[in-house]
C-alpha cells in the first residue's frame, strides 16, 4: 500500500479501501476528508473523515499518522529509525503490555522508502494533555499507573535488547549533546534562567557518568512520555501515543520524565514521593520481583536527567514552532528545578 504513497499528499480513498477491507464489509469508501492535528515536528497527524457508498460498521472517523513530507526532515528521521519503531511497537509490543494506546487499523512502514503510514481510533472528545499547563494529581496518578502496565511486562526480558529496532543505546549523544547546549544557550539567551544554565551546565559536565550508569532493572520505556503525547477521557482514563522513542531502558526514567515535566515545581515537590510510591507498588503488583523501594528512588534521581537530555536535544533538533520553544524552555525550567532539588548528579556516584 505504501508503494505509492505521497506523504505531501496524505492517504486516499483508495488506500483506506485497502486499509479497512477487514472492517468496512461490503461497503466501499467513497471519500474522504482530512483536517491536521498536533504540531507535527516529526511527523504529520491528520483526522480523517470517512465516507462509505453504503452502511457499514467500519470508523466513519480515523487517525492518520505519516512521514514529514519534507524530504531531508524524512531521511534525518529515517536514519534515528523513528517511524519504523512506532509502526513496529503497535504490530509487536502494544498487544503484550498493560498500557492503553489507541486501536490500530493499519500499521506500516517501507524499509525501502522511509515512509510509514498508521490508522488509529479516534479517541474524540479525549483531550490532548497540555505541557504548558500542567496536571492535576489525579491525572498525574493515571499517569503512574498506565507506566507502570508498559513497564512491567516486559521487566527484565533479555529477548527485547535483541529487536534491532529498539535501541537500548543513544549513539551520538555524547558528541552532539554538548554542542547542542551551546546552541540553545544561543537561542534562548534572554530568556532562560540561572537554574536552567547551572543544571544545563551540570549535565554536560555529567553527561559521560550518566550515558555509563545503568540500571541492573531494564524494561520497555516509552522516553518521551510527557502530557502532550497522552489522551485523556471525560471518565479520566488515559491512552499513551507517539511511540517513535520507545526503547530499552530503566523505568523510573519514564516517571521522573512525566512528574518533572509535567508538575509545576512545588506541585512536584509536594506529590513526587507518593506518586513515585504508587509507581513502585503498582509494578511489584504486576509481577515485578527483586526491584526495592531504594534501587527504585534512586533509578528514579538519575533517570531524572533524561528530562534536560529532551529539554535540550528535542529542542534543537525539532521543527521549530512558536508553542516548541514555550514547552521546551518550561521543560527545561522544570527539569532543571527537579535534577538539581534531588541531586541527581550525586546519585550518578
Amino acid at each position: 500500500m505504501l508503494k505509492t504513497f505521497d506523504p505531501t499528499v496524505g492517504p486516499t480513498a483508495g488506500m483506506l479501501d485497502e486499509a479497512l477491507a477487514d472492517v468496512r464489509g461490503d461497503a466501499r469508501v467513497a471519500g474522504l476528508s482530512s483536517l491536521a492535528v498536533g504540531t507535527g515536528q516529526v511527523a504529520v497527524s491528520v483526522r480523517l473523515t470517512v465516507d462509505y457508498d453504503r452502511p457499514t460498521a467500519a470508523p466513519r472517523y480515523l487517525i492518520a499518522k505519516f512521514a514529514d513530507p519534507d524530504p531531508d526532515r524524512r531521511r534525518q528521521v529515517r536514519r534515528d529509525g523513528a517511524y519504523e519503531r512506532e509502526v513496529r511497537f503497535y504490530r509487536e509490543l502494544a498487544p503484550r503490555v498493560q498500557v492503553r494506546t489507541p486501536n490500530v487499523y493499519s500499521a506500516e512502514f517501507s524499509s525501502e522508502t522511509g515512509d510509514f503510514l498508521l490508522l488509529l481510533e479516534d479517541l474524540t472528545p479525549a483531550r490532548q494533555g497540555d505541557q504548558l499547563a500542567g496536571c492535576t494529581a489525579e491525572v498525574a496518578a493515571t499517569a503512574m499507573d498506565e507506566i507502570a502496565g508498559l513497564h512491567a511486562p516486559c521487566w527484565g526480558e533479555d529477548r527485547w535488547r535483541e529487536l534491532p529496532w529498539l535501541r537500548c543505546d543513544r549513539p551520538g549523544i555524547a558528541e552532539v549533546t554538548p554542542r547542542l547546549w551551546t546552541s540553545f544557550q544561543e537561542r534562548y539567551s534572554e530568556l532562560i534562567s540561572d537554574e536552567i544554565r547551572c543544571a544545563g551546565n551540570l549535565f554536560v559536565e555529567h553527561l559521560q557518568s550518566w550515558l555509563r550508569w545503568e540500571s541492573g532493572h531494564r524494561t520497555v520505556v516509552h522516553r518521551d512520555f510527557r502530557l502532550d503525547n497522552v489522551l485523556i477521557a471525560e471518565q479520566g482514563s488515559m491512552t499513551v501515543v507517539d511511540w517513535q522513542t520507545c526503547a530499552i531502558g530503566s523505568g523510573p526514567e519514564d516517571v521522573a520524565y512525566f512528574l518533572g515535566s509535567g508538575l509545576p515545581a512545588e506541585q512536584r515537590h509536594t506529590l513526587e514521593e507518593d506518586l513515585v510510591r504508587r509507581y513502585h507498588d503498582r509494578i511489584l503488583e504486576l509481577g515485578v520481583r527483586g526491584y526495592s523501594w531504594a534501587e527504585c528512588w534512586r533509578d528514579y534521581r538519575c533517570g531524572a536527567w533524561h528530562g534536560m537530555l529532551m529539554s535540550i536535544n528535542a529542542a534543537m533538533l525539532a521543527r521549530r514552532t512558536d508553542r516548541g520553544d514555550r514547552m521546551f524552555l518550561t521543560m527545561a525550567q522544570r527539569h532543571a528545578h527537579q535534577v538539581l532539588e534531588l541531586n541527581s548528579a550525586e546519585a550518578l556516584s
